[in-house]
């Protein structure tokens, strides 16, 4: 977990913190501060302090609201997924979905209500985007164009029923989203029986992302139980909407921080590599299509012990080691010691866009210098100071920097980066219902699609002192076994990480004997 991610998880506690000239203080309701926070906290001390103080830099002046009788600028991730819808309108990669099989008594007109208070209160779920003078504005339907669309199902038989929810699902993933006439939030119930709903919901990523989902079902859970109760919303009204932050972010652009960060990042890429050479199962074309696929592996638990005891024994987070790790991976991939990993962060420090729906999320780019042959701790020592120089200057949006720096372009290639990492940290969600604490039974149900925006996007979940692997990757480009063979070298990379920290990097195998056999197609017992 990085620090954004770790202080977003304590917002969620209720646990503040802040800096008092130099001195970190923190509040926090009686036994939410457990031993385990403090230890980290104790542990990330000067992260977080480092973190806050570039926060408070942006924070002097709180965000504004803006006239609604002007245009509404859009934010810079908004223009750039805008423009790429207008090179490829009937794309479906920026289709966020998801469907829950719902049992139980569900009261579908306070479902609807719930709906129909959420759409009211945050504006994005209402935007939509005309063009003028060749650039795009954000729009704002009224609250009476959206509704909660209901299919009934209940006179068909099983095997229709699930055949019918079966491409519902998918086709919820598969439906192009018309960015300029909207609705970009959409969602159906499906009417199985009286006791048996599905529910499926979906947005178009220029209006949220995954921190978004979650605001949703927090809200959906909230309005549920009081309306169900007979009760008014308990929600505080919303201080600024997604627009404002727009107008806002395109503001600080002209700040003196926002150029020392811009400043940073040139530094920090000049001359890095416009592509990482993996090698792939097939020809890269020039536009890709985005058919994604992922493969998983849970870590043994001997293993989980060794990354922690190692993170600590270095003086990293876990999230340092294992993307360090997965560098030095892709490294000996592409035959390169210059690896450049991008990593997707909550872009919320501000605590305006807290409980926002919106598209906030921006991407670091994490370089490492593999050369030299250092240690494993030499190693670590690196990553460290590349992850916490990325996180001192992450408030500048990637579109920004794209937009600053003269990058030549490669056909079929993400600018920038290609691969990315990400850890998830799980330790703080609770198996709770969206709808409460009334007697229902809830079951995710999964889609067929899989859109891969980057080459391959390494996922780290973490739950307590667990870890389980998901590899993201572009189906166009890597056959599974490629992957899952993959998968297995980075955990097998993993460990011989843990196992010396005085050896030095080059000298440690991405395969031990066993695998190396079997990669060639012979029996190891032979």
């Amino acid at each position: 977990m990085n620090v954004v991610e770790f202080l977003a998880s304590l917002s969620k506690l209720d646990i503040r913190l802040w800096l008092e000239g130099e001195n970190l203080r923190f509040s926090a309701p009686e036994g939410a501060f457990t031993p385990e926070i403090k230890a980290r906290v104790v542990g990330n001390k000067s992260e977080i302090i480092e973190f806050l103080r570039q926060a408070k830099r942006l924070t002097e002046a709180p965000i504004e609201a803006v006239s609604r009788d002007l245009p509404l600028v859009t934010s810079f991730g908004q223009q750039r997924l805008w423009l790429l819808d207008q090179l490829n309108p009937h794309d479906v990669t920026y289709n966020m979905s998801s469907a829950l099989r719902i049992k139980g008594p569900l009261n579908a007109p306070v479902l609807e209500k719930v709906f129909a208070t959420i759409v009211k209160r945050q504006e994005s779920l209402r935007t939509y985007f005309k063009e003028v003078d060749g650039e795009p504005v954000q729009c704002i339907h009224p609250v009476d164009r959206w509704a909660l669309h209901k299919i009934d199902l209940s006179d068909h038989d099983a095997i229709t029923q699930q055949s019918r929810v079966a491409e519902e699902v998918n086709k919820e993933s598969l439906t192009p989203y018309d960015l300029s006439v909207g609705p970009l939030f959409r969602a159906r119930l499906l009417v199985l029986a009286e006791d048996h709903h599905v529910l499926i919901a979906g947005m178009h990523h220029i209006i949220s992302d995954g921190w978004s989902m979650e605001v949703l079902v927090k809200e959906l859970s909230t309005l549920y139980m009081v309306f169900a109760a007979g009760m008014p919303s308990p929600l505080a009204p919303l201080a600024i909407q997604y627009a404002d932050y727009s107008a806002w972010q395109r503001q600080q652009m002209s700040a003196e921080e926002m150029q020392k960060q811009l400043d940073y990042w040139q530094q920090t890429l000049r001359d890095a590599p416009v592509v990482l050479p993996l090698p792939t199962d097939r020809p890269r074309q020039d536009i890709p299509t985005n058919n994604g696929a992922i493969c998983s592996a849970d870590f043994a638990n001997d293993l989980c012990k060794k990354i922690n005891s190692t993170c600590s024994d270095l003086g990293v987070t876990p999230f340092m080691f294992l993307l360090g790790a997965w560098q030095l991976l892709l490294g000996r991939y592409a035959n390169s010691v210059d690896v450049v990993v991008g990593s997707p962060i909550a872009g919320r420090s501000r605590s305006e866009v807290q409980e926002l729906i919106g598209f906030f999320v921006n991407m670091l780019l994490m370089r490492i210098d593999l050369s030299g042959n250092p240690t494993v701790k030499q190693f670590y020592s690196q990553v460290k100071e590349m992850t916490l120089g990325a996180f001192s200057h992450q408030d500048l949006p990637i579109d920004k920097l794209m937009d600053a720096m003269d990058i030549e372009r490669q056909p079929g290639f993400p600018p920038l980066a290609q691969v990315a990492f990400q850890l998830i940290n799980l330790q703080e969600a609770k198996d709770h219902s969206p709808f409460g604490e009334t007697p229902v039974e809830i079951e995710a149900l999964p889609t067929e699609h899989v859109s891969a925006r980057m080459d391959m996007l390494l996922g780290i979940a973490k739950s307590g002192d667990c870890y389980k692997a998901s590899l993201e990757y572009n189906t166009d480009l890597f056959d599974a076994a490629t992957v899952a063979a993959m998968l297995e070298q980075y955990q097998f990379l993993v460990q011989e990480l843990c196992a010396d920290a005085d050896r030095n990097i080059g000298d440690i195998a991405i395969y031990d004997a066993t695998h190396l056999l079997q990669q060639l197609g012979c029996d190891p017992a032979q």
